[in-house]
Parts: structure tokens; C-alpha cells; sequence
């Protein structure tokens, strides 16, 4: 699991900095070219973090439920003699028969987090204008939290049911 993240995570750092380094050039009144980003690189920088953010749940999902899996085909044999390689039987079922339902409760916990990206981002953009906004902004993150919170609890009882 932990190899996967860190895979992903340097993939996602290489092309985070492509992008931060991505600027379409202009001449200015004498004559320059100078950089200056667009509006499309600071929205492929958002859908970038939504990737990051869904694809990190989606490993961490997988491997719950292969874990989920491996208990429960031990569980219920009665002969543990013929249980066999339970950690592929495991993937087997994931892949061929959980991967949507792995990919729907992943999504849903992504969706959560980058709404709480999206306000603490508000909330450092506000903070210098209005208290209460302030005080606002961190009380729904928090609320959010909470929340996420209680949809990666209900999420990891469905991955061990349908294990």
C-alpha cells in the first residue's frame, strides 16, 4: 500500500511541478516576453489535487478490502489447511468483482476532501478581511472533518461486508 502512495505521490509531485512551472509567454509594452500564468493552468492545478486526493483513497480503499478479504476467506474455512494463498484470492475479488464499489466509497471521501480543501483555501484568502468570515469558514471545516470522518468509518464497514 505504502509503495503504491509513494509511487504515486512522486508521479503527482513531477507533474505538480510541470504545471507550476508551465506559463504562456507575452510581449509587454516594450517589447519582453514575460510569463504569466492562465486561467487553465490554475484550473488543471485543481483537477490535478482531486486526482491526487481520489486516487490516494482509491489505494488506501483497495487495500482494506484485500485485507478485509484475507480475514474473512480465513474465517469461513472450515479446513485451514485449504486455504491457500488468501492475499491473491483477495485481489482476485477485488478486481473482478469490488472495484466499483472501491472506486464509488473512494470517490465520496475525495469529493469530502477537496471541499475541505476548497474552504481552507477560502479561509487563508479571507482571513485578512473579516473575522467572522473566519470563524465561519473554520467551523465548517470542521464540520466537514466530522464528516469525512464518519463517511471513511461507514466506508471501511462496507468494504469488510462486501469482502
Amino acid at each position: 500500500t505504502y509503495i503504491f502512495i509513494i509511487v504515486f505521490g512522486v508521479y503527482w509531485v513531477v507533474i505538480y511541478l510541470y504545471l507550476a512551472t508551465s506559463k504562456e509567454a507575452e510581449i509587454n509594452s516594450i517589447g519582453r516576453a514575460v510569463f504569466v500564468e492562465s486561467l487553465d493552468l490554475k484550473r488543471m492545478f485543481w483537477y490535478h489535487l482531486f486526482g491526487l486526493l481520489w486516487n490516494t483513497q482509491f489505494i488506501l480503499a483497495c487495500s482494506e478490502l484485500v485485507i478485509a478479504g484475507c480475514f474473512t476467506s480465513w474465517y469461513f474455512t472450515r479446513d485451514k489447511k485449504l486455504i491457500g494463498f488468501p492475499i491473491l484470492g483477495s485481489m482476485y475479488r477485488l478486481i473482478r468483482y469490488h472495484l466499483g464499489s472501491v472506486a464509488l466509497g473512494s470517490l465520496i471521501v475525495a469529493i469530502i476532501q477537496f471541499v475541505r480543501v476548497i474552504l481552507s483555501y477560502i479561509k487563508k484568502k479571507a482571513k485578512k478581511k473579516s473575522k467572522i468570515a473566519e470563524y465561519i469558514l473554520k467551523c465548517l471545516i470542521c464540520v466537514m472533518w466530522c464528516f469525512e470522518k464518519c463517511i471513511k468509518f461507514l466506508n471501511k464497514n462496507a468494504y469488510i461486508e462486501i469482502a
